[in-house]
């Protein structure tokens, strides 16, 4: 990501295992390794075929996992910026 001239580096690890019924839709797993106060932080996703996506974000340091609404997701390319506390 580059905004005003300044560089941000992330690095990530992406999953996406071989689902036997394909009529389930594809699961995915993103895990953030760098930078260090986003390490381990992952984003869990199921695309379903016929119903809505589900996805979740798994903050270990919080101990917590955050659903991610639909409402969320559909206003993403707004630059809208979520905090959860």
């Amino acid at each position: 990501m580059i905004m005003e001239g300044r560089t941000r580096e992330r690095r990530l690890r992406i999953q996406t295992p071989e689902v036997a019924n394909e009529s389930s839709g594809d699961k995915s797993l993103v895990v953030f390794d760098a930078p260090r106060d986003l390490k381990e932080t992952a984003l869990l996703g199921h695309a379903r075929i016929l119903e809505d996506d589900d996805q979740w974000l798994i903050l270990p340091s919080l101990k917590r996992v955050k659903p991610i609404s639909a409402a969320l997701e559909m206003n993403r390319k707004s630059n809208l910026k979520v905090v959860f506390s």
